[in-house]
């Protein structure tokens, strides 16, 4: 008899596997359809995977209006769950910068685009994987940055002529850092959004940029909450009708959900979003049904649920 107990237990764990990977499957083939013909809104799909994944949320469709996915806002997307409407509002965490002009996330889009032109117009001697060592908080200038560009390809491609395989070489601004990196040469052009520009050589067959960033990463606050919390609020008046309205604050990188087909040749880290854990009293008052605090990809905190 107990045998006969274990063994309906495990075909049982089995059969619930099968269809949570079928399920899995399924709706990951209707993420890629939609991504398809809205292709804009491939970030928004990610998020929204990562989020439902993390809090085990089962919805049985994402609904559409006639002129399809491209034309869904506010809310960004309408989920059927059960007999329910849920319209669901992405939006993104907002690192703060004691001062300046520029938010953290705009300037990690300039230097991401400088990182990307770089890619696209350096012409290595050997294949090499270029590392920039951003300064965050430091805003882009572009025309420095423009006239900047031609010099340090330039410099990637003269210096790498004489590179041995495996070896590599460090770009730095002024003379004074020369003595803290091995093969350091300067390069004054540098703009100051960069502390410093590596490339290395480990014997591949390509080359590729990368980046690395820094910082301290602070708790999510109501001070971080209430802007979006009014803004939002605002929105909400205008949203289509649905039964149920929630707001998913994201924070950190959000995973790709499609695999590339190509290597990627251009690898740039994120912190303009990054947060440590929520530090909010719970629950908390707002004109959605749910607030949630997702740090993507595994973990979401329903901050007007209480502890």
């Amino acid at each position: 008899m107990r045998k006969s107990l274990r063994t309906t237990h495990w075909l049982g764990t089995k059969l619930l596997l099968q269809t949570e990977d079928y399920l899995l499957r399924y709706f990951m083939e209707i993420l890629e359809q939609l991504a398809m013909v809205a292709p804009q809104k491939l970030d928004e799909l990610a998020a929204l995977h990562w989020f439902t994944q993390s809090e085990r949320i089962d919805y049985d469709e994402i609904l559409t209006c006639e002129s399809g996915l491209v034309a869904e806002e506010r809310p960004d997307f309408r989920l059927r769950i059960g007999n329910k409407t849920v319209g669901l509002e992405i939006t993104v965490a907002q690192r703060p910068i004691a001062e300046g002009k520029f938010s953290a996330q705009q300037i990690e889009a300039a230097q991401n685009d400088f990182a990307k032109a770089l890619e696209q117009a350096m012409r290595p001697a050997l294949p090499v994987i270029v590392t920039l060592a951003f300064n965050d908080e430091i805003a882009v200038v572009p025309k420095k940055s423009k006239a900047a560009l031609p010099v340090i390809v330039d410099k990637i491609e003269e210096l790498t002529r004489s590179m041995e395989p495996r070896s590599g070489v460090m770009l730095v601004r002024i003379e004074d850092k020369v003595a803290h990196y091995p093969n350091a040469h300067v390069c004054p052009e540098i703009p100051e959004f960069l502390q410093n520009i590596g490339f290395y050589n480990d014997g591949q067959n390509f080359s590729a940029v990368t980046a690395s960033r820094g910082g301290i990463t602070e708790p999510f606050t109501e001070a971080d909450l209430n802007p979006i919390l009014q803004k939002k609020h605002e929105a909400l008046k205008g949203y289509r009708r649905c039964d149920e309205h929630w707001l998913v604050i994201v924070s950190g990188m959000v995973p790709p959900i499609f695999p590339t087909k190509e290597r990627p040749t251009i690898l740039l880290p994120s912190s303009a979003t990054n947060f440590a854990d929520a530090e909010i009293v719970r629950p908390i008052r707002s004109d959605f049904d749910r607030v949630y605090f997702f740090r993507s990809p595994t973990h979401a905190l329903n901050l007007t649920e209480a502890p």
